[in-house]
C-alpha cells in the first residue's frame, strides 16, 4: 500500500508592492488538498485539487506603499505535510513563507 502525501515545492516566494504572480509545485498522491486565503488581496489558481500540479499566487498592486498587508492562507489536506504559509506585503515587498502542519484527522 502506498502512503499518501502533500508536499510543496518553496518554502518562500517573494513579491514587491507591484501586480505579480507566483508558482509553486505541490506534489500529492491522490490526496484531496484545499487552499484558503482570508483576504481580498492575493488569490491562487487553482485553490483544490488531488493530484500534483502548479498553483499560482496572484498579489494585487498594494496601493498604500506606507501600509503593510498581512494574512494568512491555508493548503489543508487530510494528511500530515499540509502547509500554513505566511503572506505579507509593505512598500518593499511581500514575502511567502511555508512552515509544516498537521491538517490530519
Amino acid at each position: 500500500m502506498n502512503r499518501r502525501y502533500l508536499n510543496v515545492s518553496e518554502n518562500s516566494l517573494t513579491f514587491d508592492a507591484q501586480p505579480s504572480t507566483k508558482k509553486i509545485s505541490i506534489e500529492s498522491d491522490q490526496t484531496d488538498w484545499q487552499i484558503s486565503i482570508p483576504a481580498d488581496w492575493v488569490t491562487a489558481n487553482p485553490t483544490s485539487g488531488n493530484t500534483s500540479m502548479s498553483v499560482d499566487f496572484s498579489a494585487q498592486l498594494n496601493n498604500s506603499a506606507d501600509v503593510s498587508r498581512v494574512c494568512i492562507a491555508t493548503i489543508a489536506s487530510n494528511v500530515s505535510g499540509g502547509v500554513v504559509k505566511f503572506i505579507y506585503e509593505d512598500e518593499k515587498g511581500a514575502e511567502l513563507a511555508v512552515a509544516p502542519i498537521n491538517a490530519g484527522h
